[in-house]
C-alpha cells in the first residue's frame, strides 16, 4: 500500500441526495469551471492558506483520469490552469474519450463537413 491520496470528482449534479429540493443541470462550461474551482481551492492553495478540511502538499504530483466527456473536461481544465500547476501534472489518462470518436456521431458528421467546407471558404476569402 502507498500513501497516495485519490480524489474523485463527479460531474456537478450527477449525485442525488434526498435533501435536494431545487436542482438544475449545469452546462458543460459550468461543469469545467466547477472543476477548475475545486482544483484551485483544494489542490493549489498551500495547506496554511486553505481553510477547508482537505488539502494536499504543494509538491504532490497530480494525475488526472477521465472517462468519456470527462476526457474533454480534462483537456479544457488543462487550458485553464497556470504553468506552475501544469508542471505538477505528471499524466492524464483518458478512458474511452468522447472526443476520439466525435466525428463518427450524427452531429459530429455534420460539424466535420461544415468545418471542412468553411475552412476552404475562409482560405479562399483570405486569398482574395
Amino acid at each position: 500500500a502507498t500513501n497516495c491520496p485519490i480524489i474523485g470528482i463527479s460531474h456537478t449534479g450527477h449525485l442525488y441526495h434526498n435533501e435536494l429540493t431545487d436542482w438544475d443541470p449545469l452546462d458543460l462550461k459550468s461543469q469545467i469551471n466547477d472543476k477548475v474551482k475545486f482544483i484551485e481551492d483544494y489542490l493549489i492553495k498551500p495547506k496554511n492558506e486553505n481553510k477547508n478540511k482537505f488539502s494536499i502538499d504543494q509538491n504532490t504530483s497530480l494525475i488526472f483520469i477521465g472517462h468519456s466527456i470527462g476526457c474533454y473536461v480534462i483537456l479544457q481544465i488543462l487550458n485553464s490552469l497556470d504553468k506552475d500547476v501544469k508542471n505538477r501534472i505528471k499524466k492524464t489518462i483518458h478512458l474511452f474519450p468522447t472526443v476520439e470518436k466525435m466525428s463518427q456521431t450524427p452531429n459530429g458528421r455534420v460539424l466535420t463537413f461544415l468545418a471542412k467546407f468553411f475552412s476552404w471558404f475562409i482560405y479562399w476569402l483570405i486569398y482574395f
